[in-house]
This record gives structure tokens, sequence and C-alpha cells, in this order.
């Protein structure tokens, strides 16, 4: 049908008509939706009900006939649903209502997509693009429609019944099932219909709670869908390829859903006590066999179809039903608990504990596998989480016991099958929620648990370290540790494996465990076990070492089925026992007395284990044995018993032979050519014990008065400690420094013995190092420390990885290396020595000569300057070479910066200084070098100079040849280094002209000619522009300014190092440069399209230009002859206009470079402008730089704030430096400026002239402010002018902290008529007149100008008021205003009528507008009550202008304001007796209080009885009641 012969009864036809086809039909109907133009009367709700009369026939021949088959057909009812809602939301008009049964056609889809899925055979499986394009085009469509059918705005118009909604669930379950089965390449299908999942299910959902027959909803639910909800349930969830499923996606929705569709229809307030008939007398103690068979009611299904799903030879069914146990069981019991009554409370836990008896059946019919182990352990989890069991001693409970005891044994039986090894991580979490359940089922079993935990398979440690905690805890809570030592030993004794360090990585060894037992022991273990544990620890480490090895022992039939008999067993297992016994002694905590009952135990364990296990000779399994567990043993009896184990020991055959033994055995490992890993942890194990022996010897020596040091007596302890640190010093080359080791015993390798004794000794046992290594073994040492560091660069290796270097960059770091005397007395000479050696061999020959040449600063300086100005750089050597060389002296130079000045002797600094010098001379010469080397080079070299040059006068070399202080500046790197080395070289070039001032002031001939020389060379450097020149200009100017103010007052050393021939010169070059400078602005200004590259004027050159200035000023009259001063005045103030100009040019200019360049130029150009003398500057000229800072200020002021606040800080600089005259005419500049204000202005302008008055009245002088004070009439009756022109909430703050600043000034003189004035202006200010341009003030806005208006009330209280007293009556009304901005209605009583009177007498309406006001800002107010009543003990609180005015004495004052405290406090209890607004809120009301309680100490019973009066009846009340408060608490009695 064309679009002209489109008309409304045309289409009628042609829809209900029988001409047309389904295509035609739905192409019709499109057509005419879409055409806006056709006249059609309710085309909506026709259109909308021939569509879904056409979607409910499903009944046809073909599929091709169906239009429920039809993408276009759900396409138009999306629209139409879509204009329905719109409707809806706009006009809240209801939708018309749909007669047909649409959930029909929701269900045919469905199952024509099902058809579809089946269809899609797997010759297409291979491409990953859904093989059904229209499928999962027609579901897009489907879901929005179904989405909008189904949402509350259609509500009303249609609601299907349950039974549809269950067939068409029902269908939906089928479909999803086959989409999960080919989910690889129906992934736009699958997830499409997992969209329409989620809100069919949400509205299934809700209907079936709304069911009125439950039971029909429990058989519908179990007898037809069941399957199907497990089946997609687990499936659309457990089968993704996320990782982690997100909770908010649709799969995690649809998994959600059906869950709660479960719990609702089987688990229903009206079916939940039918489970009572089935669940109260089923525990299954004797057997495993489900009796739902011999059940009556209906609920009884429930279990009879899960018992037929696991029954399911399909895998998949088993695990859907096995995945959804726990969840019925937890389920079931929160419903259950939920609708129960008054039932009895043994019938409760017998359902209860009947329905997990029942899950528990029907899991033994499935095979015992990984699921079954799980679901069992989800199971007694919920069992565990809802306290389902409690232990009684009741036949109930002894029931339930004895199910629980089968569980328990399965489980142990499940861990001793061989078969279930795989299965072993789910076993032993099964065996974690056993012991939680009751620990009395796992107690009888622990002997059989024990040899799993001890060494469990690799996938299950973190388990096994779960159980193993658990189990202790338990051990823990009942105190019973003891018992706890006795079973891990008697696991430990029958422990089977094949490696030891195998098993030293399981779980009970770790360090998390070590740490858990050490605090259980540290906190739950009775004091009384202490002994017994320890003696029976000792007992079993002895058994293990005595007995025989045997490679296998025989194992009987009935035990061949075991995991671990079936392994090789080595006996001894004492390193296992050693490591729990280590840990016990180095946990227990014992009093004195205490300690003193294991003086014998630990005795004994000497002499049994300790000393014959020592005395055995290496070789075999010795090491493992004996010697590992006994050094553990010993170490750890030292650490912690020294007292009763160490010093008990006979100082021959015990102290003396333990020490000679530990020295062997180390030396014994230390020298053998074959190392096993037990022989690696022997060395380092042995080390540790040898040099904790040498520690406690030194120490009872130095205790009982000997001198462990001495050669007599030092001999066996310095062999000892010495046989240890020479196996770390010797032979130690490339390869051990670039070993790494991760910090493990039991990863340890021969390279990182090595590794691990340096950091036994750099973190243990330094302080035993550093007292036995003297001498030439002191010197190694430092050089091992410190030279390794420098041969082996630092290379990136892992965080946890240590290596030698990493271990002395440790203790490079830490501040007992260098308090340690053998470092001290070797550090220097050792890296010295090196580094000469080095650079003699390396540098240049020319200076390698220079520096072997050296005797004295003074006649080295000269040769080495004369060799530097000789050499030529790039000749000497390649660049490879020479950054080699740089980059190694770089390391000594970093190693040399580490120490302190107080390590170098006289003779050190000298050599350090030209050692120093000469690698920064190197450095500068070579231009092979890299420049990033050279870079780094100077800026290490110049630190370190300066460091030396800084801490002393003497051995300055550069002050000794100009011409090398010359080379030294003019090399100075100009890359990107180049800050930091300037910085540097600056400093040193100011300290080497404090030295020649200080040689000069001294009368030293050489020193003068030397500072002439340097003069002259800087002014050649300046006139030809070398790089820098300006910058060591100014240094010497500034020196000579220092200088100047220094010795102002000795004419005879001014005349010295005044310099008057170098200063006119530069004064000169400076004139000439800035009317150079004019001239080029002068043309850039003419011509509009010349680009501006640069700024025409340097700002260094403005730097001298305020030096030269601040250089006159220090001579004075003779300084104005020598500069030209008045010559450098005019060019200054010609500059003035171009410069301007130049500024408004570049700010229209497009580069952001231009304004930039121009903009930081101009700003100095004003600093140094407003440095001029004030003596040069005439009215005209004062006048015209005020007109000059004020016109560049508003250019700048909201473009660029650092150059605004440059520009604030010298105009202050300015202000201060002014006479009478000038100040008046920048007085009157400011009231001129005001006048036109007020006429035309913006708000910038007022924010400008806000700004500059400030600085003003903060940069002048006490002299200055008192002329001022005639102005400050003027000025501030101008600003409240002004301030009611205000727009922005920025200007008020402005003008708030003005007066802040202004009321804080004491020199001003004022009257009382200026604080009137002040006042005034404070309150026109905070109460603009239009209101509405503030509306956007933010919370934190309002409270800062509250506290700035209290700031300022708080100022004109404490420093003028001797003339507030005079004008009381608007500071009360301002304080009155004040306490509105606390109130806060109570929203129950405010009427829309009262609400609009009191929003119409607001105060303050700035701040009112966030009224109640927080605690703070009450604080402030209760501070000025606080201040009003203090009685000040002087009569003026700031000096008068006029002698006519009264004069109040401090008593007087205080009586005058008391008598206006009772105002106050009226407004305050008008204020709280309004019952619909009032200061409600507890915190501010008691902070106001304590404010107010002060003025109550002020008014005596005549004002309290006024108070009284201006009251009504509840107020009365209310301030009687505070009256009372106060006589109570605050008021003074006299006591």
């Amino acid at each position: 049908m064309s679009t002209n012969d489109l008309s409304s009864e045309k289409i009628a036809k042609a829809l209900k008509g029988a001409g047309l086809s389904v295509e035609q039909r739905i192409v019709t109907a499109t057509e005419a939706w879409s055409n806006n133009q056709l006249f059609f009367p309710n085309k909506d709700d026709f259109l909308f009900e021939w569509l879904c009369t056409a979607l409910v026939k499903t009944k046809v021949k073909s599929p091709a006939d169906c239009a429920a088959f039809q993408i276009a057909y759900w396409r138009l009812l999306h629209h139409l649903l879509a204009h329905y809602t719109d409707r809806a939301n706009e006009t809240q008009k209801q939708p018309p209502a749909i007669r047909v049964q649409l959930i029909t056609a929701i269900t045919a889809l469905l199952g024509h997509l099902s058809t579809l899925l089946k269809s899609d055979d797997n010759e297409n499986t291979t491409t990953t693009t859904t093989t059904t394009p229209a499928a999962a085009e027609i579901v897009d469509e489907f879901f929005a429609s179904v989405k909008l059918l189904l949402s509350p705005t259609f509500a009303l118009s249609y609601r299907p019944t349950f039974e549809q909604m269950s067939t068409a669930v029902d269908q939906l379950m089928d479909t999803l099932s086959i989409a999960l089965e080919k989910r690889s390449h129906q992934k736009t299908t699958l997830n499409g219909l997992a969209q329409v999942a989620t809100v069919l299910l949400k509205r299934y959902s809700t209907q079936l709670v709304q069911t009125a027959n439950q039971r029909k909803s429990f058989t519908t639910i179990v007898e037809k869908t069941f399957a199907k909800f497990l089946c997609v349930r687990r499936r659309i969830v457990s089968d993704t390829d996320d990782a982690e499923l997100d909770p908010s996606s649709a799969q995690a929705i649809i998994s959600e859903e059906i869950t709660d569709i479960l719990v609702k229809g089987l688990f229903h307030p009206d079916v939940v006590f039918e489970y009572i008939s089935v669940l109260k007398d089923n525990h299954h103690t004797t057997t495993t066999t489900s009796t739902t068979n011999s059940k009556t009611a209906y609920v009884s299904k429930l279990f009879e179809e899960l018992s037929r799903l696991l029954e399911n030879k399909d895998q998949k069914c088993v695990l859907d039903a096995l995945d959804v146990f726990p969840v019925l069981f937890s389920n079931f019991v929160q419903a259950f608990r939920k609708k129960r009554g008054k039932a009895s409370q043994d019938m409760d836990r017998q359902v209860e504990f009947g329905f997990f008896a029942e899950c528990r059946a029907l899991l033994d019919k499935v095979e015992r596998s990984s699921a079954y182990i799980q679901t069992l352990s989800q199971l007694l989890q919920e069992l565990v989480q809802l306290n389902v069991y409690v232990a009684r001693n009741d036949e109930l409970s002894q029931q339930q016991y004895a199910a629980l005891e089968e569980i328990a044994q399965v489980m142990v039986t499940l861990l001793q099958d061989r078969s279930k090894t795989a299965y072993q991580r789910s076993i032993l979490q099964l065996a974690v929620i056993v012991l939680k359940v009751d620990f009395s089922l796992i107690e009888g079993r622990i002997t059989l648990i024990w040899p799993y935990m001890l060494n469990p398979e690799k996938e299950a440690e973190n388990e096994c370290l779960d159980l193993a905690i658990a189990v202790l805890q338990t051990y823990a809570a009942s105190r019973q540790i003891d018992a706890y030592a006795d079973d891990l030993i008697n696991a430990l004794q029958d422990l089977a494996f094949e490696d030891v360090y195998t098993v030293l990585e399981k779980p009970l060894f770790s360090r998390q465990f070590m740490d858990e037992l050490s605090a259980t022991v540290n906190k739950h273990m009775p004091a009384a076990q202490a002994l017994g544990i320890f003696e029976r620890l000792a007992q079993g480490i002895q058994e293990s070492t005595t007995a025989t090895f045997t490679a296998e022992r025989p194992v009987s039939k009935k035990q061949k089925h075991g995991h671990h008999h079936a392994i090789p067993r080595h006996r001894p297992t004492a390193r296992f026992i050693a490591i729990f016994l280590s840990q016990f002694i180095n946990a227990v905590k014992l009093t004195q007395h205490q300690r003193q009952a294991f003086e014998q135990p630990a005795r004994a364990l000497y002499e049994n284990f300790i000393r014959p296990s020592l005395d055995k000779q290496q070789g075999g399994d010795v090491a493992e044995s004996n010697i590992i567990p006994a050094l553990q043993v010993h170490t750890s009896l030292m650490n912690t018993m020294s007292d009763i184990y160490w010093a008990k020991l006979d100082q021959a055959m015990g102290v003396e032979w333990l020490g000679n033994t530990l020295e062997s055995v180390f030396l014994a490992y230390a020298t053998s050519s074959d190392h096993s890993q037990s022989d690696r942890v022997a060395m380092v194990q042995s080390a540790n014990a040898l040099l904790q022996h040498a520690y406690y010897a030194y120490v009872i020596g130095s205790t009982n008065g000997a001198d462990p040091l001495a050669p007599a007596a030092s001999s066996p302890l310095v062999s000892r400690v010495n046989s240890v640190l020479d196996y770390v010093l010797s032979e130690t080359g490339t390869a051990d420094f670039n070993a790494t080791w991760n910090g493990s015993l039991l990863q340890l390798t021969d390279s990182g013995v090595k590794i691990a004794l340096w950091k036994l000794l750099a973190d243990e046992w330094f302080d035993v190092i550093c007292q036995f290594a003297a001498g030439e073994r002191g010197k190694k040492l430092t050089s091992f420390v410190l030279l390794s560091l420098i041969e082996t660069p630092s290379t990136t290796t892992m965080a946890d990885n240590l290596t030698l270097r990493s271990t002395s960059e440790l203790l490079l770091r830490s501040a007992n290396f260098y308090e340690a005397q053998c470092f001290k007395e070797h550090s220097l000479s050792v890296i010295l020595d090196s580094f000469a050696s080095f650079f003699a061999s390396n540098a240049d020959p020319k200076l390698a000569k220079c520096y072997a040449n050296f005797k004295d600063f003074g006649s080295s300086a000269d040769e080495l300057a004369s060799v530097v100005a000789s050499t030529t750089p790039g000749k000497h050597a390649t660049t490879a070479k020479t950054t080699h060389v740089i980059t190694k002296a770089l390391r000594y130079l970093d190693q040399l910066l580490l120490f302190p000045m107080e390590y170098y002797t006289k003779q050190e600094r000298q050599n350090v200084v030209w050692l120093v010098f000469m690698v920064d001379a190197l450095a500068g010469t070579m231009a092979a070098v890299e420049p990033e080397t050279r870079s780094k080079a100077q800026l290490f070299s110049r630190t370190l100079l300066l460091r030396f040059f800084a801490a002393s006068s003497n051995g300055n070399i550069l002050e000794m040849n100009a011409d090398l202080l010359g080379w030294f500046l003019a090399t100075t790197t100009q890359d990107h280094f180049s800050d930091a080395v300037m910085e540097r070289t600056k400093q040193l070039d100011i300290l080497v002209l404090r030295s020649l001032f200080s040689m000069i002031i001294s009368k030293r001939l050489k020193a003068m000619e030397l500072f002439d020389r340097i003069c002259k060379m800087r002014i050649e450097w300046l006139k030809k522009g070398h790089p820098n020149a300006q910058g060591w200009i100014i240094d010497i100017v500034e020196t000579i300014n220092d200088s100047l103010q220094r010795h102002a007052s000795k004419d005879d050393i001014v005349t010295k190092i005044s310099a008057q021939e170098f200063m006119t010169e530069l004064s000169q070059y400076v004139v000439q440069a800035l009317n150079e400078a004019k001239a080029r602005i002068s043309t850039t200004v003419d011509h509009e399209s010349e680009q501006i590259s640069v700024a025409p004027i340097d700002t260094s050159m403005l730097v001298l230009v305020s030096l030269l200035q601040e250089y006159a000023q220090l001579l004075g009259q003779r300084g104005d002859e020598v500069v030209g001063i008045s010559a450098l005045s005019r060019v200054m103030v010609g500059l003035a206009s171009p410069c301007t100009t130049l500024l408004q040019r570049s700010l229209r200019s497009s580069s952001s470079l231009d304004r930039s360049a121009i903009t930081k130029m101009t700003t100095a150009f004003v600093g140094s402008l407003c440095k001029m003398l004030s003596r040069h500057q005439h009215v005209y000229v004062t006048e015209r730089v005020f007109a000059v800072i004020w016109f560049i200020y508003s250019l700048v002021y909201d473009t660029d704030e650092q150059c605004a606040q440059s520009l604030c800080r010298a105009f202050s600089l300015w202000v201060a430096k002014l006479d009478s005259e000038q100040f008046t005419v920048v007085t009157r500049g400011f009231i001129e400026q005001s006048n036109r204000l007020i006429t035309q202005a913006t708000e910038k302008d007022r924010k400008v002239y806000l700004s500059l008055l400030s600085e003003m009245l903060s940069g002048s002088t006490d002299e200055q402010k008192s002329w001022l004070r005639r102005y400050l009439p003027a000025l501030v009756t101008k600003l409240s002018t002004i301030s009611r022109q205000a727009e922005t909430i920025e200007f008020i703050q402005q003008a708030l902290n003005f007066l802040t600043t202004l009321s804080a000034e004491q020199s001003l003189r004022t009257s009382a008529y200026d604080v009137s004035l002040i006042l005034a202006c404070l309150l026109q200010v905070t109460n603009p007149p239009h209101t509405e341009r503030f509306e956007h003030v933010s919370k934190e806005t309002a409270h800062e100008v509250y506290h700035s208006t209290c700031d300022v009330l708080q100022n004109l209280l404490l420093y003028h008021r001797q003339q507030l007293v005079d004008i009381m009556a608007p500071f009360i009304a301002t304080l009155q205003a004040l306490l509105y901005c606390f109130r806060s209605p109570h929203l129950a009583l405010v009427t829309k009528k009262r609400k609009h009177e009191e929003t119409t007498q607001k105060k303050f309406a700035l701040i009112s507008t966030w009224a109640p006001l927080e605690v703070s800002a009450a604080y402030r107010l209760a501070r000025i009550f606080s201040t009003m009543a203090k009685k000040s003990t002087g009569g003026n609180s700031s000096s008068s202008s006029s002698s006519k005015q009264r004069s109040y004495t401090g008593l007087q004052q205080y009586r005058i304001i008391s008598r206006h405290a009772p105002f106050i406090l009226i407004e305050y209890f008008t204020i709280q007796s309004n019952v619909t607004i009032s200061i409600s809120q507890p915190q501010v009301k008691a902070m106001l209080e304590t404010g107010l309680y002060n003025l109550m100490d002020m008014t005596s019973e005549n004002d309290r009885n006024m108070v009284l009066a201006g009251l009504d009846a509840s107020a009365k009340l209310l301030f009687k009641n505070f009256y009372t408060s106060w006589k109570e608490t605050h008021m003074y009695t006299g006591q």
C-alpha cells in the first residue's frame, strides 16, 4: 500500500481483513504508526488492540504465519508500549486495558526460540558469532517489549494469571537450558534471553507470594520446573567465562531470582509447618537410607524429587541438585524459625536437624567426590552459623551427635583413602567445619589427622593452615596446651617423610603458624604447664636423636591403604621438634621464681642433647639430626634464659668447651668443599651461635671488671669472631656481589651463604664485630663495605631478594655505622686512597701531575689555573672511556657526601677539597663527557665543596686565583641540571666574595687586587654577553651591599669595600641598556605586526637596578654621585609608559608565551620602580608611579595571580618609603578613585581598589598611619558606599578582611566617630541591599563571613574599648542580630504563615540563610560576650586623636558596658520563647550560655529585674531557670 493511499478506513480494512499476509499487515501497521501526517483518530489504541490480537494467534499451520515469531511485530509493540509509558509519565493517563492473554505470545516465542536453538546443528559451531541471526535480533526487541509490558506502568492494564506465568517461566527455563548448552556460539542470544529472564522471573516471584493456594504453587514448582530451575540456577553462573562474576550482571541476578522463587515457593509460611510430620523423627543415626517414601505429606515430594535428581546418570544434574542443598537447608531453618510460635523447643530442634539429616541421607546416594565433600562442608557450615546443633546431655542431642559422628568418620575415611588424595583440600575444609561443630568429633580422631596436617598435599596447604590454627585455638580455649604438645610430639616422632626440607615448607612450620603458636603460648598457657611442656619437648627431641635409623618400616597389610605409610621413614625427626621447642622457649613468659625451676631441665637438656649433638663428627645426616637441632635449641636458650643456662655452665668444661666446639663446627663446614643443604644451614646457624657466644663472653668479661680485649683474654674471642668475619671477607669477587638470596634458610645456596652471614653480621651482631675488628682487619672490613659499593654499580633486583650490596647499603643508612670506632678510623682513608689512586691513573696527565704536586692552595691554585686554561677539550679521551671515569668518580663523591664534617681531619679536608676540585676540573675540561654525566659531576662536586667552604673559612681554593674562579663560573653546565648546579655555584661564588671582603677589611693587599681583577672580569663578561654574566654581577653587588650594611658606621672600611669605580661603570652600562630597551619597546609598540619573541628588558637587569638603588641609599649622597641615581630614576620613570603600553598589547596577543613573558617583565619593572629613592620622586613622579602601579595591577589582577601578588608586595614596600607629602598624594589618590567607583565601575575595579587599599594599610609605618588618621572617615565612608554596589561575595569577604585589619590597628588613634563609622561600614558590608545577587553563597563562605564579622567586633572591644563605650547601642544591636543566626525552626510546628513572618525578619541575610550556624560560630560569639565582661586595667585601649575627648578609666568602661548587657539577655530569651523557631541545638545553646553567664556576672539585681520586665511569661520562665543554673554553677560566691 503506497503512502498516498493511506487512510484510516483503508488501514482498518487492510489489517482486519483477509486479503493481506502476516508480513504485509505489519508493514501497513508500521507505516501507519510512522506517518504523523495521517489523520487517524485514536490511532495508537486501534493499532495496539490489533497488534495484541495478532500476537496471541499462535495456533497456525506454519511458523511463517505466526505474528509472534516476526521481529517487526515485537518492534511495533515496543514502540507502542514506549508511547504509552511516556504518555503516562507526562499526563498521568493510564494505558488502555489489554483484553487478550498476551503472555501466550511470550510463551510461544520462547518455544520458537528453543526450536531454533535445537535446530542449530554442529556444522555452524566453528564460528564465533551466533548461528541464528534472526533469533538474536528478535530477542532484543522481545526483551524491550516484555520489560515495558511488565513494568508498573501497565500493572493495571494487564495482569496474567499465575498458571500462565508458570507456563511462560517453564518454557523460559527450557529455552535457557538449551542456550546454556550452546553458550560457546550463542552468546548474543543467551545474553538477550538472560535479560528477558530477569524481568519474567521478578514478575513470577511477585505473583508467587500473592497466590492464595500455596500448596498448588509448591506442587507446580516441584513437579514441573524444579529440575529446570536447578539447572539454570547453577549453570548460568558456574559456566561463565568471567573469573569473578559481577553481582549486578544478568546471570547473577537470574541465579538470585531463582533462589528467591524456590525459597518463596517451597518454604512459604503456609507450607513450612507441613515439614514437621516429615522431619520430626528423621535423624538417620543408624542408617543412611532416606525415609521419604513412607511420608504422606505433600512436602515430601521435594525430597523425592531431589532423590530422583541425585540418581540421575547425568552428572550435571547431580551437581545442580548438590549445589542447592545448603541453600534449601539455610532458608528452611530461617523460614521455620520465623513461622514457629510457642511450639516445643525439642520439636524445633528435631525438625531443623531433621532437614539436615534428610539432606545428609540424600547425599549418600551420590559418589563421594569433591562435589560431595564440598556440599557436606557447606551443610555443616550452615549448621554452625544457624546454631542448629546444641550439645546437651539429653537423648535428642545424643542422637544428633551420633549422626555427626558418622560424618566425622566419613571425613577420616576419606582422608586416609589414598585414591582421594586429590580431594584433600576439600576434606581439610570439612575438618575445619566439623571442628567448629563440636571439638569432641575431632578429638578422638586427632591422631589420625596429625600426619596430614604436618605433611599435606601442595594444593591443600592453605586449608591445612586453617585447620592447624583452629585446632591450636581450640586447645588454647580449654587451656590444654600440654595435651596439644603431647599430641604434636607424638605426631612428629611418627611422621613419615622423604625430604626434610619439603616438610619444613609445609604450613605447620611457616612463620604465620609459628607466630600464632607464640601468641597462644604467651596468652593462654597456664604457667603451671610451662615446665611440663618444656620437659616433654626436651624428652621428645632426645628420644628422636637417640633412635636408630631405619630406611623403611615394615608395613602391615591392614595399613597398606594409608597414604603416609608407603613413604620411607627417616628417623630421628629432631629437626622438627627443635623448631617447636625453640619457638616455645622464645614465647614463654616466666617470672623470676618460675625461671629458677627451669635451671635443672635446661642443664639436663644441655648435657643430654646439646653437648652430645655438637660433639658428633660431621658427615652423613649428623648436621640434620644433631647439629642443626642442637644449635637451634642452644640459640633460643641463650636468647631467653641465659641467666639460668649459659651463666650456670662451668667456665672450662662448659663455656670454653662450647666456644671451641662452635668454632670448630663452623670451620669444619666453612672449609668443606662439598656442601649439602644441611651443611649450609648448619654453617649459618653455627656462625650465629658463635657470635652469640662471643657477645655473652664479652659482656660477662666487662661486667666482671676484666678487659675482654686484653691480649691474654681476648685471643679466643677475637679468633672466634674473626673466623666468621674472615670467611665473609675472603675472596669476594664480582660473582659474589651479583648473587642473590631470598632470605629463607630453606632455599640457601652456596652463593647465598656469604650473603646470609653478612646479613647476620650487619643486622644482629654489628656491635660484636665493631668491638673485635681492629687494625688491618678493620680496614679490610671497611673496604668491603665501602669499596664494594663503588666497584659494583647498583643493579635492579627483586624487592624480596638480598645481596651483599643491598646489605651494605642498609648498613650505610644506619647511624650505627658512623658511630662505630673501627669504621670511623678507616672510612675516609680507605675512600681517599682508592679515589686518589683511581684519579692518578685515569685522569688527564696534566691534571694528574697537578694533583700530585699539591702543597698548599696558594701555589696549587695558580698551577691549576694555568692547566685548565691550556687544556684543549676533547683530545684526551673517547666519550665511552671518559664517561666511565667520571661515572666512577661520581660514586666516590656520593660516598664522601655521606660523612659528616666531624669525620674529616684538617689534612683530610684539604685533600678532599683538592681532589674534588680536580674531578670538577676533569669534567669541565673534557668535552667528550656526556652532558648529563658532566652535570651530575658538577652537582656532586660543588655540593661537597659548598659543604666544606661553609663549614670552615680556611681552605677556599677559589679565593686564591681570579682566573681560576672565572673558569669555575664559566664552565657551569647549561642543561636540565643547570638549576641545581647554578644554585650551588652561586652559593660558592657568594662565599668566595664574602671571604675576599673579610680579607680586604683585614687590609690584605693581595685580596684587594684579586677583587679588582674579579670586578673587571665580570664587567667584561657583561659587555660581551657572556652566559649568566648578569647573575655573577648580581652576586658581587649583593655582597657589596651586604658588607656596606654591616659596616655602615666605619668610613674607612666603607671606602675600601664600596668598589665605586666598578659601580659607576656598572650603572652606566645599566642606564645604557635601559635606554636601548626603551627604544626597542617603542619600536615594538609602533609596529603592531611585529612579534615579541623575548621580553625587551631582562629581569636580571631590573634586579641590578634595585641593587644599585639600594647601594646608593647605603652610601647616601656619595652613592647618588657614584651610581648616577638621577639618570637612573629618569630612565625608569620614562620606561613606565612604554611598558604599560607593551603590557596592554601583550594581553591582546594570542600567544600565551608572549603574555607570560611581558607580564613577568612588567611586574619586575614595577618592583624596581617602587624601590626608587623617595628623595628623587617629586609629587608628579609619585602620582605617575602610583598610576602605573594601579593600571598594571588592574591588568594582571585576574590573569596572573603570581604577578599580582608580586605587585602587591612591591607597592607595600614603596608605600613604606614615602614621606608625608608623597603619602598624602597616594591617600588622596585612593579617595579620588573611590569617587569614580561610586559613579561608574565594574566589580573588578572595586576589588582592585580594596586590594591596594589593604596593602597600603598593612605596608605603612606607624608614623604614616598617624598621617592617615585624618583621611580615615572619608575612606571608611567611601567603602560603605562602594559596598552597596557589590555584586560578588568575594568583594564582601575582601571588605571584611580590610575592616579586620583596620580595626586591629592601634596606631591610627581613632575617635568614637571613627569607630562608629567602622561599625556602620561593617553593617553595610554584611547586609548588602541586593541580596538576590548572593543566592548561591555556600555554607563555608557564610561561615567565613560570620567569623570575619566577629573578628571586627572582637578587635573593637580589645583595641578601641575607650571609644566604643560612647557608641554601645549600635554595637549591642549588632550582637543581638548575630543571635538570630543560630535559630532553627521546629518543623512540626511551623505553619506557612508563621514561616513567612519569620523569613521577613531575617538579619544578616548572607549568614542567616545557613542558620543554624555550627558550634564553632557559637564559640566566637560567646568569646565576644566574655570579652565584654572583662575589666580593663588601663584607661585607654588606643590613643585618641583629640585631647578634648573624654577619657574613661577601666572601671568606668566596665560600668558603661554592663548597662547594655541586659539587652542582649532580653534578646536571647525572646528568641528562645518562640515556639516555632529558636536556638534549639544543644551544643550551640551550651556554648552561647557560657558567654551569657559572663554577661550575667556584669548585671545587678536591678538589671535582672529589668530583664524580667522585658520578657513575656514563657521567656521569664526560661530566664529564671537560666538564673538558677548561673547561680549554682557559675556565680562567684567568694569561696
